[in-house]
């Protein structure tokens, strides 16, 4: 994948809160302290994904 064609985005996005990321945490096994703004919710995604999900 070139660089320029790929971004990095947030796994989980990052304004899910309340029940829903509650629901996520269990569902993925994530610890409690979970934080979806944590470097290790990021990830290289192609620019195209990242638009579709605006």
């Amino acid at each position: 994948m070139e660089s320029d064609s790929c971004q990095i985005d947030h796994i989980i996005a990052k304004g899910v809160s309340g029940d829903r990321l509650r629901h996520l945490k269990r569902h993925f096994g994530l610890p409690d302290g979970f934080d979806p703004h944590d470097p290790h919710n990021l990830a290289p995604m192609s620019a195209m994904t990242v638009a579709g999900r605006d």
